[in-house]
């Protein structure tokens, strides 16, 4: 196989942000090399660290940047996914390509998409997509060998919750499928809609985003993880917060003054939890401190129920902190 092209679609405040992670018609000697083609659906570049973000939300793709090609500019043709991914996948502008959501139309049969292209070239061609305007009634599976969407048309954003529609279950079928094309040439789709309304990341991102904003005592960063009518008890002292107003303007101090913190990710009742050691600033050992209980709903934490160190025994946990 020849040498890859990586490219990157740039800052845009449109509606999709695609990615190009592997790009080539043609490698050495002629040879045709895979291509595939990523759409992060409603991506926000400037959220991103290969766009100047300052905040680590990105690492992977940070990484891929460095020996990839950074585009400063790109523009979507319409703001929403079927005119914009139609746009991409034909080289047509919405008025020729005939897909609109707004209108209910699919994209015209006579249009030649990159994946009709493709086949034609004798390469193999597969989506795997979080459909709903990506669903193959509206046009977009011509040419496609394999054209799998995680939702139907029918299904609205609120629905966009399910396992199936993580990107990492479209990762799987589609390494499942490139292990079927070994030896040949392939074009390959991915779509998600996993940062797309109603943004729900996994329990477990929320806890590993929340143990590095309260390592750093990084208050933003904790704050933007709380529901506006978070309710926070520490048991048994009798006072708690009913708002996220009224428990925020705390946190600076309760975060920096006490010493270092080092957090680690249990569950509790089978909810997320974080058992919380403190090393004193006049310290040189962590040791216990507490166990905060949390409930999730929407992607944000929506309670939290504060344990003193006392329940570090009952959880199994060691008296100092596991390595890094």
């Amino acid at each position: 196989m020849g040498p890859l092209v990586r490219c990157r679609f740039g800052p845009t405040m449109l509606a999709l942000f695609p990615i190009v992670l592997t790009l080539g018609l043609a490698g050495c000697g002629g040879r045709p090399v895979p291509v595939v083609l990523v759409s992060i659906d409603t991506l926000r570049p400037d959220h991103l660290g290969c766009y100047g973000y300052a905040r680590p939300t990105s690492p992977n793709l940070d990484a891929f940047r460095k020996d990839a090609i950074l585009f400063t500019n790109a523009f979507a043709h319409a703001p929403s996914t079927l005119a914009s991914h139609a746009a991409i996948l034909t080289s047509l502008i919405p008025p020729h390509h005939g897909g609109s959501i707004a209108n209910d139309f699919t994209v015209s049969g006579d249009v030649v998409t990159l994946a009709e292209a493709m086949r034609e070239a004798g390469y193999s061609t597969a989506s795997f997509n979080g459909g709903v305007q990506l669903d193959a009634s509206y046009g977009l599976d011509q040419g496609f060998d394999i054209y799998v969407s995680a939702k139907s048309r029918d299904s609205g954003a609120e629905s966009l919750v399910d396992e199936t529609d993580r990107f990492g279950h479209e990762v799987e079928q589609a390494r499942t499928w490139i292990e079927t094309q070994r030896g040949r040439a392939f074009f390959l789709f991915l779509h998600t809609y996993e940062v797309h309304h109603p943004y729900t990341p996994e329990e477990r991102d929320l806890l590993e985003r929340s143990i590095r904003a309260h390592e750093a005592a990084d208050v933003e960063a904790m704050a933007e993880m709380l529901r506006e009518d978070v309710r926070i008890a520490m048991p048994p002292l009798p006072f708690w917060f009913n708002d996220k107003q009224t428990f925020v303007p705390g946190l600076g101090p309760g975060l920096r003054d006490p010493g270092e913190w080092r957090l680690v990710e249990i569950r509790a009742n089978r909810m997320p939890a974080l058992a919380t050691y403190l090393r004193p600033w006049d310290e040189s050992e962590f040791r216990p401190f507490k166990i905060d209980v949390m409930r999730v709903e929407d992607g944000l934490v929506a309670e939290i129920t504060s344990f003193d160190a006392q329940l570090f025994p009952l959880f199994g946990l060691p008296e100092t902190p596991p390595p890094r």
